[in-house]
Formats: C-alpha cells, structure tokens, sequence
C-alpha cells in the first residue's frame, strides 16, 4: 500500500536579529504578550520537530517513502540543508559524536537523586541533552532538582501516569540522535557516554546497544548477572535488559512507536522486544551504568512483572500481531540465524571450558552486609575508577568491591579492569602519604590475626568457585602426601627464583657487580646477595628499616621507589635494580619505573616480581584471591602489562616466567573460607589443614600451570633498549 505523502511544514520564520537588541517588555500585557508568542514558537517548534522524526521513522521502516527518499538521497541532503538553512556535513567527512538525550523520570527520589544528576553531569560528553521529568515530587526532591536547574536541558514538571508514561513525555522533546533514560536511583559510570558516542559514530547502522550492568547494594559494588547474547527469541521467553545499560538511535524508537504509555511495569520488556523485533541487539563489553538495589523498587514484585509480561507474550505469539510479509522474513532470516549460531557457540564454550575470567557476579541468592567495617565513602558520590597505568584511560569494567582482606583496615575498595593493557587497578585514588602511612602501620611488626565474621554473618563470595571444578588440583591431590611434601617446599624461594630468572644474562664486569633493592626492608635479600659477592644498595621509605638495613653495613637511602631518582646521588648506577613485589604498590608504576630505569647502567638490569593477573588461581578463587590485597596493591598485572610498562619506559622484556608459593595459596584458602568480611594477615604460621590443601595447589601449579604462564606471581627481567 502506498503510504500519501503529507505536506512539510512551512519554514520557520526565523528573522536576523537587529543590530541593538529591542527594548525589554516593561507592562503586563507587553509580557503576557511575548510570552504567548514564545508559547507559540514552542508549539511550532515541536510540530516541525515531530513532523521530520515522523518522516524519519517512516523512512527507518522502508515504506514508500523511504524508497522515494533513497532515489533522491543527494538533493534529500541539500533541501535539508536548505529547510534548516544550514550548511549540510561533508559527504566524505569524519563520523561525528551523536548527540545523546538521557531521560531521567524520578518520583520522590530524594536520597539518590543528586548522585544520579551528577553522574551524568560529570560525563564531560559534548553532546549531552539531559532531561528530567517530574511526576509530582514532594519530599524535597524539586528543591534538589532547581540546585541543578541552570545545568539541565529541560525539566518537565507535571503529573503522569507512570514511569513509561513520564520516560515517553521525556524522549518526546528530546533532539538527540541516541537515546537512553537513566532512572532516579541508578548512576552512569565516568566516561560512559563517550564510549557509547563513539561506538555509534564508528559504526552508523547499528541501532541498538546493550551492557551488562553493575548492582549497587549500599557501598558494595558487584558485577550483575551475565545477560549474554539477547535476541528476540530470548525476550519472548522472558529474558529482559537493564534500562540503564541500553541505548538506541532515535529514528529506531520512533520507527517502532515508541513506549507504550498503557504499561505500568513491563513497558521496558516491550520495548526490548519491540526493538528485538526488527534490529540485532549488540552486546558491548563492560559496564556504563550501575543498578542500585534498594527496597520499594518495581523490581521487587517480580510476579506483577511476569503477569503484565505474560500478557505482552500474547501478543507476540505467532500469527497475530507479529504476521509479517513472507519478503520480511527471509530478510531477517541471516540475521536470526547468525544469532543463534554464535549464542550456541557461547553457551558450549561456557560449558566445555571455565566462565568468562575475571567476571565475578555476586550469587543471586546471595546477601551482603548493609556496609563494610569502617566504610569511609562520603554519601551522593560518584566512583572514581581507576585509570590504566599505561594510557591514562578509564577502566572498562569493574570487577568487584573489597574492603582490606590483608589487616581489616577501614574503608572500601573498587578493583577496575582495562582489557586493552590486561591490568587490574584499584580504586578510589589514594595519596604517597596515606599509603606509605598503612605500610608503615601494617608492614612495621604489628600484632597480626586473622578476622573471621560470624557463620551466620554475611559475607560475600564465602566458600565461591567462580570456575567451578578444577582438574589441574584434582589430579594434584592424587599423589601422596609424602610424595608432595617432597615436591613442594614451604621455605623462601625468592633467591633461587632471581638466580633462575638472571642466569646467563647478567653484564660482565671485573670487580664486584652492584645491585639496588628498592623497598628493601631490613636488607634480608641484600644480606644474600652480599654472601654472593654483590655490592649492596637498598632505598626504603621507613626510617625504622633503613637503620636497620645500615646497621648490616648496606647503603640505603631514605625513600619510597618514586623518591629513589632524588635521594640517590647523580653518579650512581647500577648493574642490578631489584623490584621485589614493590610494584604494584606505587600509585603511578610508569612514573616508577621510567625513573627507575634512569639508575642504571647501559647494559644494566631491572628485576620484577609481582602477582599475576594470569594466575589460575583467580579462577579458582575468584575475589578472594590473596594478592588482590587492597588498598595495599594499586594494581595486578599481567605479563602483557609489563611489557607494556617497559616499553614506555625506554626497556625490553629479556625473560619472563611465573612461580607459586604454598604460603600465598595458604592466604587464598584462609580468605575463600571467611569471604570478603574476612582479613588473613601474612606472617601468621599456617594449620594443619589448610596447610596440606596449600600444598596440594602448589603442586598443582608446579604441575600444570607455572610453565604455561598461570602462576601466583610473576617475574620480569627488563633491560634498556638501545636497538633504535
């Protein structure tokens, strides 16, 4: 059927203004008249508005006038361009950022309100429109909203007929090219809008794009359950998304009709299907956004949910509203199958192999305590992620939330991935002092026992296999005990491990060979190589330590590893420069390590040791792996990261190899026992139980895992790169 072509609207009579402005309207009817005049162009306005988003819908759905529009695609543009009087973009120019319209329909949403506001605020997103639409709050959240009145795009404030119906009224005014609405209670991440505005500049025929989200339950954060790949056939069956995570283009909403205003709770289900219906949903990795769990929620009457849900399904059974041209479907048809080709795939590979590493959903029947020990997070603040090491840029996902599981100190900590460099940071920011402060407190001798919450206490990821069964120590624990207590030793290996990792590649000299151990404590490791001939030399940034390293006769300056640079005296350089798990300890490793290279001398070496981001035992342990170790370690990295460290910093990985220790896997089972509401202090001497368990994953790791790069720790051998 041939769809009429309706007239276009007039042109906007848009007059050049005067050079001097007209004077200001000094009586009451010269204002009541000017303000019907602004009423009037408003209402103009919106009628042109909705017009042109009517004829971009009709063209999004390919009827006859789409087809018209595609034969004259090139005058199309120039009389848009005329129509607007506007100058139209260069055929051939680069993809611009979408402007990007979020709704936000709030409704007495005083406590989290201004965390929402903020959060989308924050974004620095050049081309936000931000709209909030009031339904009639009377708790003090219009006070709340005028604070930030001058910064909004538009605020609609008057009664609706529910959160669909309010989200409708927003994306009705809104001039976005993308779409999103953002409830009063949920927040967007820093830097998420940027990402989805250069997903849809790089890729224009996308329509749709999901993330999973992240829960927030007071101050803990934790990745959602995995949605994994979401189709049309999946949202029938029930399946739903996470408003907060989806964003669509706004000839997509407009072509489908937008919200359905009659739905008081599955209107974000129908909308999903509508979209499913006639676009590919595409996953993107990481999270935006994050959901906050809290009581009264619509999320919490699952069974009104389903009810109004199985009422949609109807709808969509086949052969009633979803009969479509037998032309349509075939269409579709390569589109549904690659779908289903790739889910099927997902889903085998999820059950051949471990999950997705590094993702650590919270259980869902799983509870968590109202807020961590000690929780120092001021209220109506955002997350601060924290940025890669290398780039600078921001974290793509986050993994999950932990206060200090080492010594039970204060406060809460966000441990955030970036999947470019492959490394984990830590997060919010802390300064040198605070730091260095806790490691004076922590690591200086303090009496130290483990933290152990209540059996019936919450406590999260208590007893969790995120990997499920793990062969490589089910075959480890086949051999005998005595066998293993032989092929798996408790004492320290940091010596024989540095003379394996340094065998063959240290400088010849005819004297003596000087090597600097940077956090060197008391000099134990600088007393052995001292016993091996070296000249010794050590910094640390305890007083305490370094009368006690001197006191051996080593020479040791004052200073933590980004102070090594200023205290050491200009002439000196080294042969060896040891950075014996000191690393992920700094709070800027490239800054570190850049500066650290400048002590060497040409042919001179850098020795890392650090945990492994790598290790097998993550997936076995999941957040309650040891050496994530926060507020402590700012960073976990892999053997990529230290590649890329090195390069940035003028040096060139000679040898890298992992170890494992049964004493850090000792660490893991005590915490993996107790959950993230424990602490387990190292230095304590391990029991009996656990003790054959350590060593029985050891074993393990010896066995299966070290060689292959999945150990507990680390090692890197870095040399400066005087090839170019």
């Amino acid at each position: 059927m041939t769809v009429p072509l309706e007239a276009e609207p007039e042109q906007l009579e848009l007059p050049v203004g005067p050079e001097a402005p007209p004077p200001l309207p000094s009586t009451p009817e010269e204002v009541a008249a000017l303000a019907r005049r602004a009423a009037a162009l408003e209402a103009r306005l919106a009628a042109v508005t909705t017009h042109f988003r009517a004829r971009d819908a009709a063209i999004e759905r390919g009827d006859d006038r789409a087809m018209l529009r595609t034969a004259l695609q090139s005058a199309g543009r120039w009389l848009d361009a005329l129509w607007c009087q506007a100058s139209p973009p260069a055929a051939d120019g680069p993809p611009g950022l979408p402007r990007i319209s979020i709704v936000t329909p709030v409704l007495n949403a005083r406590e989290t309100i201004a965390e929402t506001i903020e959060s989308v605020l924050s974004q620095a997103y050049p081309g936000l429109e931000y709209i909030l639409v009031d339904g009639g709050s009377t708790d003090g959240t219009r006070e709340i909203i005028a604070h930030y009145a001058d910064r909004l795009d538009l605020v609609i404030a008057e009664p609706d007929e529910g959160l669909y119906d309010a989200v409708a009224k927003g994306f009705a005014r809104a001039t976005g090219e993308v779409f999103a609405w953002l409830n009063a209670d949920d927040f967007y991440l820093p830097g998420a809008l940027d990402r989805v505005g250069r997903h849809f500049a790089v890729f224009p025929d996308d329509r749709v794009v999901y993330f999973e989200n992240l829960l927030a339950i007071g101050d803990w954060r934790f990745a959602n359950q995995p949605l994994g790949l979401v189709d049309y056939r999946r949202l029938l069956d029930g399946q739903f998304l996470f408003q907060d995570g989806v964003f669509f283009r706004r000839v997509a909403y407009d072509a489908i009709g937008g919200l359905d205003r009659s739905l008081k709770l599955a209107g974000d289900w129908a909308l999903w299907v509508e979209l499913a219906r006639r676009y590919p949903l595409r996953r993107l990795d990481g999270h935006v956004s994050a959901f906050r769990v809290r009581p009264g929620q619509l999320s919490e009457d699952m069974a009104a949910y389903e009810a109004e849900g199985a009422q949609l399904q109807a709808r969509y059974a086949p052969g009633q509203a979803l009969a479509r041209s037998t032309a349509e479907r075939l269409a579709d048809l390569p589109r549904h199958l690659a779908l289903a080709l790739v889910e099927r795939l997902e889903t085998a590979a999820g059950r051949l192999g471990p999950r997705r590493r590094l993702y650590f959903p919270l259980a869902p029947d799983e509870s968590v305590p109202a807020a961590p020990a000690g929780s120092t997070r001021p209220p109506m603040q955002p997350l601060a992620p924290a940025r890669c090491p290398i780039s600078g840029a921001l974290p793509r996902r986050l993994l999950f939330s932990s206060p200090d599981t080492r010594f039970g100190e204060a406060g809460m900590n966000e441990i955030w991935y970036h999947p470019e460099s492959h490394v984990a940071a830590v997060g919010p920011e802390i300064d040198r002092t605070t730091l260095r402060r806790l490691h004076e407190w922590h690591y200086g001798g303090t009496t130290r026992e483990i933290r152990a919450p209540a059996e019936d206490a919450a406590s999260p990821f208590r007893h969790c296999r995120p990997a499920g069964s793990d062969p490589a120590t089910a075959l480890a624990g086949l051999v005998p005990a005595a066998l293993r207590r032989r092929l798996v030793s408790w004492a320290d290996p940091t010596m024989p491990e540095m003379k394996r990792m340094l065998r063959g590649l240290l400088p010849k000299r005819t004297g003596p060979l000087r090597v600097l151990d940077l956090a060197c404590f008391e000099g134990d490791l600088l007393d052995e190589f001292r016993a091996e001939g070296w000249r010794t030399f050590g910094c640390d940034p305890s007083e305490r330590t370094v009368e006690a390293a001197r006191a051996k006769g080593h020479g040791v300056w004052l200073g933590g590893v980004e102070d090594a640079l200023r205290v050491i005296p200009a002439e000196e350089r080294f042969d060896l420069i040891i950075l014996a798990h000191t690393l992920e300890h700094t709070t800027e490793p490239l800054l570190a390590l850049q500066r650290t290279a400048r002590l060497l001398e040409p042919d001179g070496l850098i020795l890392i040791s650090t945990p492994n981001l790598d290790s097998a035992q993550i997936d076995r342990f999941g957040p309650t792996w040891a050496h994530w170790h926060p507020p402590f370690h700012r960073f976990v990295f892999s053997a990529r990261t230290l590649t890329g460290l090195a390069g940035a910093s003028g040096l060139r990985p000679l040898r890298m190899r992992s170890f494992s220790h049964p004493y850090w896997s000792w660490l893991s089972l005590k915490l993996n026992a107790l959950g993230l509401m424990g602490a387990v202090p190292h230095g304590l001497a391990p029991d009996a139980e656990t003790r054959a368990a350590a060593e029985v994953t050891a074993l393990a790791a010896r066995l299966f895992q070290n060689w292959r790069g999945r150990g507990d720790y680390l090692y890197a051998v870095l040399q400066p790169d005087l090839r170019s």
